[in-house]
């Protein structure tokens, strides 16, 4: 809530994920949509968010995650297969060279978000695969 004088929050939204193969399912929007009715009738400001679409690749993100992981304190011996692959092609790239990447994506990310305070979007675009389901687990098939 906001009091006299204050200015109202504005909350971005999107009412589907981005970059997804699908649309996201109605069963998957509509807790989305709940909350942002709710923030509505809180007094919150919602407005749609931006287009995520051009907001980068992981080819643009995935050296930041492997200069970030390699300087971690850790026994390179003891770690798993993907966490020590993450640390020898983070040898690939200078300081200097993840420092501007570093730079670059926090203007991309300045630009994309803006001045909202949160994004509500549907935590996965379709429902996951029940497991461990069917006859056999005392389910009807």
């Amino acid at each position: 809530m906001h009091g006299p004088g204050e200015q109202q929050q504005r909350l971005g939204h999107r009412d589907r994920g981005q970059r997804q193969q699908r649309p996201a399912e109605p069963e998957q929007v509509q807790p989305m949509l709940t909350v942002l009715r709710i923030l509505e009738e809180l007094g919150h400001d919602v407005a749609p968010g931006p287009d995520f679409s051009n907001a980068g690749a992981i080819a643009d993100f995935l050296p930041l995650w492997q200069g970030l992981i390699a300087t971690a304190p850790l026994f390179r011996s003891k770690v798993q297969p993907t966490t020590r692959w993450l640390v020898d092609s983070a040898k690939a790239y200078s300081r200097e060279q993840l420092a501007r990447l570093h730079d670059q994506t926090e203007r991309v990310v300045d630009s994309v978000f803006g001045d909202a305070d949160i994004f509500v979007t549907p935590t996965t675009p379709i429902a996951a695969p029940r497991a461990m389901c069917g006859p056999s687990m005392g389910e009807p098939s």
